[in-house]
């Protein structure tokens, strides 16, 4: 799945996390779901990462936002046992 991070209601960190080498900034997880089509809506999308159900790179996503450090990135997301690769530019 290619999804655009405009799409990922991302958030652009400050001049001085990038300098540091910290997160450059954060995207929705909720939102991620959603648009990799593996959740009907937010609400659902919401409710299956407060089940512990989301899981982004083998690790549970239990935060609404994701730090990024960089892009293009791939991930791997996993619903209960629906599995994708989601490439954000």
């Amino acid at each position: 799945v290619m999804l655009r991070k405009e799409d990922l209601a991302y958030e652009m960190g400050t001049a001085d996390m990038f300098a540091a080498g910290k997160a450059i900034g954060t995207l929705s997880t909720d939102r991620l779901v959603l648009a990799a089509g593996m959740a009907a809506s937010m609400a659902e999308a919401r409710r299956k990462r407060g089940e512990g159900a989301v899981r982004i790179e083998g690790d549970i996503e239990s935060e609404a936002r994701r730090s990024m450090s960089g892009f293009p990135v791939t991930l791997t997301l996993k619903l209960g046992k629906k599995t994708k690769l989601v490439t954000i530019e």
